[in-house]
């Protein structure tokens, strides 16, 4: 049986596990791109104030 705290991470983090599921889903036929891609995503996003960082926590 899983713990209290393991299920509220579950949560928390829901949304997320399922966009990196999406995102993973969406590009199965292209795994070799994938981290390049990531690379790309990760070098052209500026920076984000961490109100902005926070705010996307509170809507997992």
């Amino acid at each position: 049986m899983p713990s209290r705290l393991l299920i509220s991470k579950l949560e928390k983090y829901r949304a997320r596990y399922l966009g990196t599921f999406a995102y993973r889903f969406n590009r199965r036929f292209h795994l070799e791109t994938i981290h390049s891609r990531l690379l790309l995503a990760a070098t052209t996003t500026g920076p984000r104030p961490a109100r902005l960082l926070r705010l996307a926590e509170g809507t997992c």
